[in-house]
């Protein structure tokens, strides 16, 4: 199988544009016989099943609205928080309360309650950021304090999220 590296350096790295190019390498009768040799192999050596396509693939255009708005979203380009820099650490934060309310207005009801708690959190987050002017340095002291007294109910609602992306929407991370 041809690699995937020559066909995005002939569209300068831009994977939107060279995303049909290389989805055509992997529909390849060599790729489909290792892909059956890899599940035979997972059943016999290691006891595991081969998984079902999950019914929602945002991908598809059939998806529900949530999973695809949860697609959207964790597919958007991430930088990462720019500390260095309070602005772009309040726009950073606007956004992602900007794309949690956007899913919240999709989002099933019984994992509203999951979704609120990281909504809850980042809007917490961003009050302390904003009483130190987006500092990060100046707000460490009180962000690690209040992160440890949200942990695990933060984790634990992310968790049920992921799970709920991974099964039901097919979003792997």
């Amino acid at each position: 199988m041809q690699s995937s590296i020559p066909i995005l350096e002939s569209h300068e790295w831009d994977l939107s544009a060279a995303v049909d190019e290389i989805t055509a390498l992997f529909d390849d009768p060599a790729v489909d016989a290792a892909d059956a040799r890899l599940d035979a192999f997972d059943v016999e050596v290691c006891g595991i099943e081969p998984v079902d396509e999950p019914a929602d693939d945002p991908q598809d255009g059939n998806a529900s609205p949530y999973c695809q708005a949860s697609f959207a979203l964790n597919n958007e380009p991430d930088d990462g928080i720019p500390f260095g820099d309070p602005a772009g650490v309040e726009e950073y934060y606007d956004d992602l309360l900007a794309s949690l309310a956007s899913l919240h207005a999709v989002v099933p009801e019984e994992l509203k309650p999951h979704l609120d708690v990281l909504g809850e959190t980042f809007s917490t987050f961003c009050v302390i950021l904003e009483q130190c002017e987006f500092d990060f340095t100046a707000a460490g002291p009180d962000l690690d304090a209040y992160q440890a007294d949200v942990e695990a109910e933060f984790d634990a609602a992310a968790d049920v999220l992921d799970a709920h992306d991974e099964n039901v929407c097919g979003i792997v991370f």
